[in-house]
């Protein structure tokens, strides 16, 4: 198997030694990931590997002035933002299938109509389940986006004839 580039081979330079071995995320970032394009990661990171190399990076007070942060706590204000830590936090305990009373049974590939808006005279996407979770909620592939969103489980998620393979 092979193994991908960490951020320092995509990019061309290394990292200063001190902020190197104080956070390693920046070698090899949790938002690093391949693309048909190559390796990519977020802006964040973009953004603290610049500071590791000597930009300033400040903070905007009320009264419209600007005020410079050290490189190490603005390095550790930067890193919080990444995209790649985010999803790790936001993982979820995935169940096989959500019952409901009187309802289709939700499980991923079940077709579902979908109120993006949760008001009742609003319109419903087609979509298929993705992922099912324990807090009673589903990721919904929703066609006309082309994406997929995180929803409760409730009145505004309508199961339909059919099954989608996954």
């Amino acid at each position: 198997m092979i193994q991908p580039p960490s951020a320092n081979d995509k990019s061309g330079y290394e990292i200063p030694e001190p902020w190197a071995t104080k956070f390693p995320e920046l070698v090899k970032p949790a938002c690093f990931r391949p693309t048909k394009h190559g390796y990519v990661s977020c802006g964040h990171c973009l953004t603290a590997r610049a500071v590791a190399w000597g930009t300033t990076y400040s903070k905007r007070l009320p009264n419209g002035t600007s005020q410079p942060y050290e490189t190490e706590d603005a390095l550790r204000h930067i890193l919080q933002s990444c995209s790649g830590i985010r999803d790790e936090k936001q993982t979820a305990m995935i169940v096989k299938e959500i019952r409901r009373d009187g309802s289709r049974i939700l499980k991923p590939g079940a077709n579902v109509y979908v109120q993006l808006k949760r008001k009742k005279g609003t319109r419903k996407d087609a979509g298929h389940i993705v992922e099912c979770y324990f807090n009673n909620t589903v990721k919904v592939h929703v066609g006309t986006l082309g994406t997929t969103v995180i929803v409760p489980a409730d009145e505004y998620v309508t199961g339909r004839k059919g099954s989608t393979k996954k």
